[in-house]
Formats: structure tokens, C-alpha cells, sequence
């Protein structure tokens, strides 16, 4: 399993929340913005991988040019609204789409790397497979491949992601499935030519190859 170190830090400001699926996007994503202000002091790495990622104001800043301590609720929900494919935290007050809570399972199964488990879920939930997230970026199971766009805790390599990424495709997965990635630019190929992660993992050929 391949976890940069950013996405690591991420992963450990909610670890409190993983496999807890909340009832609605704002329920979850204010829990992940509460997060954020009680750890803006000790948990620094995590905060600066939001703000550099998701607010136009830190992006490309130096870690040491963020006031930690002293940063705004409103910039903490802007954040972590476009990290997810928002344009503003306004959209996530106005988002009617609930998560899934069989839709969140599987995504978490594939970035597991669990082929077994993915496999009888979605044989046994076969629509699971051209669904799509309640987040803004809508990402269907495939684009997840790309670890590119999606949820910053969410940006992990399986190092059998190829293995995974032919699971999805057996079971019909669509590499040009609509998306709101980007503002739906490019399909899954071009997601993970652009990825950092699977290059890093050293797997961005082989799941190319796959494609």
C-alpha cells in the first residue's frame, strides 16, 4: 500500500471517522471541518494539505507562511468544499444527493485492495458499479483508480490496484463514465497520467496497461 505522507496526515486528523458514513455530504464534511479546527495546532501537516490543495489563497504556499492557530472556520468549510469538487462551501449547504452507504463500502474495499470482498459486493450489487459519489466531484468506483481529484483521505494505492481496476471493468465499469472531476475533464486515463500517486507507487504503467 502505497500512502504519501500528506494523504498519510490526512488519514490520521479523521481516523475517527473511517468506516462511519454520515447521513447527508454536509453532515460529513462539517464533522471534517470541525476536525480541522481543533487540530489547526498539532496536526499541521494535515492542515496545510487541505489549504495548499483546496483554497486559492495558500495554494503553492510554504508551510511556514500559514498561520496555523489563527485560521477561519470559513476558510477551513472553502477548503475542504473544493477539495471535493465544490466551488464554495454554499454547495455543499445546497447538495440533495445522499451518500450510499453500500456505495462508500466498496470504495473503501477497492482502496483496501480487498478483490475478494469487492468482488461478492458488486456481484451481489451489480448497479454499484455505474454509481456515482454524493460529492461534488461524483466520482463513479473507476475514477477512484486515478487516486486523482477525490477525497484527500481517500488518495491511496493498493499495491494490486491494477488487479482491482480490471475487477471494475470485468463487472462493466465505464473508463468514460460522467464525472465533475476537474469540471469533468478527463477520463480515467487522464486522471491517472496526471496522478501523482500511482506514479510515486510505481504502478501508473501497469494500470494504463490495464485500461
Amino acid at each position: 500500500m502505497y500512502i504519501s505522507s500528506p494523504v498519510q496526515a490526512v488519514q490520521r486528523l479523521h481516523q475517527h471517522r473511517q468506516g462511519h458514513y454520515a447521513d447527508t455530504v454536509m453532515e460529513d464534511l462539517s464533522g471534517r471541518v470541525d476536525d480541522l479546527m481543533e487540530h489547526q495546532i498539532d496536526q499541521v501537516l494535515a492542515i496545510a494539505t487541505y489549504l495548499t490543495n483546496g483554497h486559492p489563497e495558500y495554494a503553492g504556499q510554504a508551510t511556514h507562511h500559514i498561520p496555523f492557530g489563527s485560521i477561519q472556520r470559513s476558510d477551513f468549510e472553502k477548503a475542504v468544499a473544493r477539495t471535493v469538487g465544490y466551488r464554495d462551501w454554499s454547495g455543499v449547504e445546497q447538495e440533495t444527493k445522499k451518500p450510499d452507504p453500500d456505495f462508500e463500502r466498496a470504495v473503501d474495499l477497492l482502496l483496501a485492495g480487498d478483490k475478494e470482498a469487492l468482488a461478492a459486493m458488486l456481484t451481489q450489487k451489480p448497479d454499484l458499479i455505474n454509481q456515482s459519489s454524493a460529492y461534488g466531484h461524483r466520482a463513479g468506483l473507476v475514477h477512484y483508480v486515478g487516486a486523482n481529484g477525490v477525497e484527500l483521505w481517500r488518495q491511496q494505492v493498493p499495491a494490486n490496484l491494477p488487479e482491482m481496476l480490471q475487477l471494475l471493468l470485468d463487472h462493466g465499469a465505464d473508463p468514460q463514465q460522467a464525472h465533475n472531476i476537474y469540471q469533468g475533464n478527463g477520463d480515467v486515463r487522464a486522471l491517472i497520467e496526471t496522478s501523482a500517486h500511482p506514479k510515486d507507487a510505481g504502478i501508473s504503467a501497469k494500470l494504463l496497461q490495464v485500461l
